[in-house]
């Protein structure tokens, strides 16, 4: 079992790297995926619907809007409020040991 649970850990940590571009050294378990990574508002959606389909995950209950700032068009006065509010602050952190966790379980884990 735990040789499937560190299986299942290097293939979401790859996924991660491709996905977005990042060199798989810099990927951790206890990496958040916002702070750490970089990985934010319609990427961060779009990632964890990608996410969900390879590792065939029900991610129903996933709340985007608790760990991702939704994205608009631009907004000049929203980028201020963003920057000023520091809106992130306010998100749930998304860690990849969340995502490792989801995907041995085939559910959100969160």
């Amino acid at each position: 079992m735990i040789e499937k649970n560190e299986d299942i850990a290097s293939s979401v940590t790859v996924y991660l790297s491709e996905f977005c571009s990042i060199d798989l050294s810099k990927i951790k378990n206890d990496s958040e995926l916002v702070k750490d990574l970089h990985i934010e508002g319609d990427d961060g959606i779009e990632l964890i619907d990608s996410f969900s389909k390879r590792f065939n995950v029900d991610m129903t209950s996933f709340s985007a809007s608790e760990y991702f700032v939704q994205e608009s068009s631009f907004n000049p006065i929203f980028s201020i409020w963003k920057l000023v509010f520091r809106k992130n602050d306010l998100l749930k952190p998304l860690y990849v040991k969340d995502l490792i966790e989801s995907a041995a379980l085939k559910r959100w884990a969160g």
